[in-house]
């Protein structure tokens, strides 16, 4: 290979210069596959032309190439192609903390020039960052220091700006969150001094609304962040954009407001997808599966913590693969798959211990006691615990202080004294009367404390703490709307229903199992959906449920037997709703009839499934459509289901149209096989219209009709029952 010269035209410093414009103003816009272009075409000239570039140039092609790999979300790369260059330059670590005098002597003797070797550093500092090697990071900005110390540079204050930058983010990712706002403030103050120079302004900005997030003042974090944002609108940077766009998201997502930031990180998310940028999608989708998670749609959540497992495995960020981790573990807590859970706490643990943030660990660490409390293992709990507790000591932190607390009640809780129980009661009471950002942990502590009002309401029988339940219960309401968590919505409604039970307020209680089934009917959760309705139909076949429970000599725990509170609470809290989810078990339901009826009470098809029925149908279907008139014009709403004679009739509407079902056995397969019904009807326009005409009319359907409507029926019906 023959060694390059001035007229060698793809390795000349001239065409070098050039190139590293080219590279730096498509890096600065957020354009990394054009500069990924630009580098490749270098590195296939050089090749086709068998040149073996200069010391000088390789070390410039090597850093050029780090920068972007460091945009890229691709650290490590990054690494090895900045050492490669530091190689070259036989500037290694030790010269970098000569002192700047010495340093000063020894840069005159280099081919390069000093800004993009300090350059070079601050690419370095940003990848061990984005690794979690804080201690290198830390160290590589002193060798950064030394060499801005040993020259002079016009731009010398704006690059003094970055390095605090760096200092400040490794410092808040460390957990010191006030000297990383120290930091960082410093670093604002002399970025403002370059007018013309808006991108560290641009990123110290972010990082400070990072740290105000992380303390729990969301409000100076969105200000801080929108700044940010004003300003990567106006230098053109797909990246950053999309970062600040995420970052609000984050914010929006934990002031309540999910549809904006649903919003904001789904543009982010297209954004990213149009850079390229593994790390940043993964971290989008990750925050996209929160909000989903929070919702209540754990399958879905699942799908994009799955998406952003497979992006972190491909280009590693310890940080954020643990954040995926510590999520992933307790959606699968909430699914009932502790040992998933468990897997995956661990992982998350065992990265963040790496990393060494005290928050964090801390956060797993709780995580992980809450999951081994679910399956009783006592001595993993008091392992983890103790490892909390000596963290908790280490690092006065208030947001670390309440998790130990918690987690302390929940153990306490667990205990069989009384007087441990009232214990945990007090602190749980305590900690909710100050502020928790974690929605997981704020809905815990809740559901903990009534769980532990319906203990002492069984031991004392006092009156007064069923009040207390409503109260809690109220609030629980108020986070799942805040949250706009139909999910845990949909759970409180259900456990609303059973306390209106034991207060003998009965329609109150069909009103509030109504609507947690329709939550939960919206969501898919078709498991939760089904074991409401059994509580519902329940209620309705057992009438005489109602004269017991107003009964003066009932006890208070005969009437949380009666009406299935007692033991709620703790599947409630270990989210172990259904003691058949998983088991294959389909819910039993033996149709009797089924009409079509219009609002006006016409009964336009009638179909019987029993050779022993003979029932008058018109009158039925008069009486039903009357009856489901009156509800819509009285409550705002047509009724799901009756209780007629020894069968429940379900309900369901179809504009203009009533379906019933009359059945024995489970409503809810009832209610299933109805919208199967009610979605076939309204695709054949035929048949929907044909029903139309016929109301319209008062005219019977034609037997044509008659018997397709049949032939849909029965095919529904020999499906459920395959």
């Amino acid at each position: 290979m023959k060694k390059s010269t001035s007229n060698d035209n793809p390795s000349t410093i001239t065409n070098l210069a050039s190139l590293e414009v080219r590279v730096k103003t498509a890096i600065q816009i957020g354009d990394y596959n054009s500069a990924e272009k630009e580098l490749k075409a270098v590195m296939q000239k050089i090749r086709a032309h068998s040149l073996e570039p200069d010391q000088q140039s390789i070390a410039r092609l090597k850093i050029l190439q780090g920068l972007l790999k460091v945009k890229q979300g691709h650290p490590t790369d990054a690494i090895a192609m900045l050492e490669q260059a530091f190689k070259e330059l036989n500037l290694d670590d030790e010269l970098c903390l000569e002192p700047a005098r010495t340093m000063q002597s020894r840069l005159q003797s280099l081919p390069l020039e000093v800004p993009i070797m300090i350059e070079a550093c601050l690419a370095q500092i940003e990848a061990f960052y984005l690794l979690g090697k804080n201690d290198e990071a830390l160290k590589k900005i002193e060798a950064a220091k030394t060499l801005l110390d040993a020259c002079s540079m016009t731009n010398r204050k704006l690059l003094e700006a970055e390095l605090l930058y760096l200092q400040g983010s490794v410092l808040w990712r460390k957990g010191n969150l006030n000297q990383a706002l120290q930091h960082l403030n410093v670093g604002l103050e002399l970025a403002r001094n370059f007018p013309k120079e808006k991108t560290v302004l641009a990123k110290i900005l972010n990082r400070i609304g990072t740290v105000y997030q992380l303390m729990g003042d969301f409000d100076n974090a969105l200000k801080y962040y929108k700044q940010s944002l004003g300003l990567w609108e106006r230098l053109g940077n797909i990246n950053d954009l999309a970062i600040q766009l995420n970052n609000i998201g984050t914010i929006l997502f934990n002031q309540g407001d999910f549809e904006a930031a649903l919003e904001y990180l789904t543009r982010s998310l297209r954004l990213y997808e149009q850079v390229g940028s593994p790390q940043h999608i993964a971290g989008c989708l990750n925050n996209i599966g929160i909000i989903i998670h929070i919702k209540g749609n754990l399958d879905q959540a699942l799908q994009h913590y799955q998406k952003s497992l497979k992006l972190w495995k491909k280009s590693p960020n310890p940080v954020g693969l643990a954040e995926l981790y510590k999520n992933m573990g307790y959606l699968y807590r909430e699914m009932g798959k502790h040992d998933k859970a468990i897997k995956c706490l661990k992982k998350s643990l065992t990265l963040r211990e790496e990393v060494g943030n005290p928050f964090l660990i801390a956060e797993s660490l709780f995580y992980l006691i809450v999951v081994h409390l679910d399956l009783r293992h006592v001595d993993d709990c008091h392992q983890y615990f103790i490892r909390l507790e000596k963290l908790t000591n280490q690092n006065p932190n208030t947001t670390i202080e309440i998790l130990f607390r918690v987690a302390r009640a929940l153990m306490l809780k667990h205990r069989p004294r009384a007087k441990y129980k009232w214990e945990a009661h007090s602190i749980l009471e305590q900690v909710y009367s100050e502020r928790i950002t974690d929605f997981h942990v704020r809905v815990l502590v809740l559901l903990n404390i009534c769980d532990l009002l319906i203990w002492q309401h069984e031991l004392t029988e006092e009156t007064e703490i069923l009040e207390e339940i409503d109260e809690v219960i109220s609030q629980l309401l108020q986070v799942a709307r805040t949250q706009q968590s139909h999910l845990l919505l949909a759970q409180t409604y259900w456990l609303k229903a059973k306390v209106a039970l034991i207060k003998g307020q009965v329609d109150d209680a069909r009103m509030y199992l109504t609507q947690a089934q329709i939550l939960a009917e919206e969501l898919g959760l078709s498991w939760l959906a089904s074991q409401i309705s059994k509580d519902h139909d329940k209620l309705l076949s057992h009438e005489s449920l109602i004269d017991i429970l107003s009964q003066g000599d009932l006890t208070i725990t005969e009437k949380m037997r009666l009406v299935g509170l007692k033991g709620f609470m703790g599947k409630l809290v270990r989210k172990e709703l259904l003691e058949t989810l998983g088991n294959g078990n389909k819910d039993k339901m033996s149709p009797v009839f089924l009409l079509i009826i219009h609002k006006n009470g016409i009964l336009l098809h009638a179909k019987e499934f029993s050779q022993d029925v003979s029932k008058p149908f018109d009158l039925i279907g008069g009486f039903l459509g009357a009856l489901d008139s009156f509800s819509r014009d009285a409550f705002s709403r047509s009724l799901d289901r009756i209780r007629l004679g020894e069968y429940t009739v379900v309900m369901l509407p179809l504009g203009s149209l009533l379906l019933a079902l009359a059945c024995k056995g489970s409503s809810f397969a009832a209610l299933e096989l109805l919208q199967q019904l009610g979605s076939r009807i309204s695709s054949s326009s035929e048949v929907h219209q044909e029903l139309l005409n016929a109301a319209e009319n008062s005219k019977p359907i034609s037997p044509r009709i008659q018997r397709k409507l049949d032939n849909i029926i029965n095919d529904l019906f020999k499906r459920a029952n395959g």
